[in-house]
């Protein structure tokens, strides 16, 4: 192999978590053909890990339910082992629940909660994901039209829908205040008058904002709009921000840049400008995790240096300096299936000549420190 072909890049992304306090959100799509799938479950965790997601957000849960009645056990056990299994074993702190209506939370997510004695097993966030804005689902004929303003006797508006939209997040309200453990409410929001913002931001506890577009230089003006209206009446709601990783919108910018490099940007502008004081950037959050785990994240260097770790390359081996007497070594593919574990020893050089081709990624871990790392072998 020649050296020239070993390309290491530095991953930013984990470097914004832990000098920003960033948090870190992935939606998981697909639930329903990855719940119970030995390989396909190892494979989420294991680029949650890599990736430093410290929270899930779960789309597909109504197709489970078909299939594992989520309201009680011992059925619902299957869920219950995959959200304990993130939270204690994969460093992920919030689970959250995605639903467009109170009776799905009211029925499901509810009794499913209540049903587990643990809280590692159980959500700790209410999602609701209704797009009251969007005039296609909104107008005459459209999903939301049929579904659920028409049998209301509701008009099909975006007025008529952000009424409805505003009473299911009324009822979220009452519903987590009978919990048996803390919930917290949150939403997703594409565009919204600074009315409506307001009217929002008093019955949840975070907004997820979206900013789809295909380079994060143009994120925050993308989005600006929507803080200028947030910044009317300042709350405590935090926001983190939403980074499409489909192809019409950043996956080709992540073909050749990083998670943490388009965070550090946005961030960046977020900070410079004095509209936000008051307003408390959480973090960003990815859709969706089909779209991502084939993002590779190069930066084209031969050499990477962190704080914590310096690395290079040799024709066999990746060569590792570092002043900690003792750190783990973990090796992903792009499909996050561990290839490499050394738990808690100091090896100064891994071999990789057994590795196949392909694109790496290196996790180099020591207490709450921790770099990522990915290279490519030809």
């Amino acid at each position: 192999m020649n050296i020239q072909k070993l390309v290491f890049i530095f991953s930013l992304g984990l470097f914004f978590c832990q000098n920003s306090r960033g948090q870190r959100a992935l939606y998981v799509d697909q639930l329903d053909q990855i719940l119970g799938d030995s390989i396909a479950e190892q494979q989420l965790f294991n680029y949650v890990q890599a990736n430093n997601f410290q929270t899930l957000l779960l789309y597909s849960l109504h197709r489970v339910h078909i299939t594992h009645d989520l309201t009680m056990r011992p059925s619902n056990t299957i869920l219950a082992d995959f959200i304990h299994r993130a939270k204690s074993q994969y460093r992920v702190t919030k689970v959250g629940a995605i639903g467009e209506n109170t009776t799905f939370f009211q029925q499901v997510i509810q009794p499913y909660n209540t049903s587990r004695s643990l809280q590692t097993e159980r959500f700790d966030l209410y999602n609701l994901e209704f797009e009251y804005w969007n005039t296609n689902s909104v107008d005459t004929g459209g999903y939301y039209c049929n579904t659920y303003l028409l049998p209301n006797q509701l008009p099909c508006t975006v007025n008529s829908a952000f009424g409805y939209y505003s009473t299911i997040l009324n009822q979220l309200d009452t519903l987590t205040r009978a919990s048996i453990s803390p919930i917290e409410i949150e939403t997703y929001i594409g565009w919204a008058t600074a009315s409506q913002l307001d009217t929002i931001t008093r019955l949840v506890d975070r907004l997820r904002i979206h900013a789809y577009v295909n380079d994060p230089s143009i994120a925050y003006a993308y989005t600006a709009s929507r803080l200028v209206d947030l910044r009317v009446d300042p709350t405590q709601t935090d926001l983190s921000i939403i980074f499409s990783a489909e192809p019409s919108f950043m996956q080709p910018w992540l073909l050749s840049n990083s998670m943490g490099q388009a965070e550090h940007i946005y961030q960046d502008s977020f900070r410079q400008r004095v509209v936000n004081n008051g307003l408390n950037l959480e973090g960003f959050t990815y859709f969706a995790y089909s779209h991502l785990p084939n993002i590779i994240l190069p930066n084209r260097n031969l050499v990477a240096s962190t704080k914590f770790f310096n690395i290079r390359a040799t024709v066999n081996h990746i060569v590792i300096e570092t002043t900690f007497p003792q750190y783990e070594v973990l090796i992903y593919d792009l499909l996050g299936r561990l290839q490499v574990h050394y738990p808690n020893s100091s090896p100064k050089q891994i071999a990789i000549q057994n590795l196949s081709k392909g694109i790496y990624l290196l996790v180099l871990r020591t207490g709450s420190n921790q770099e990522t790392f990915q290279f490519i072998k030809n």
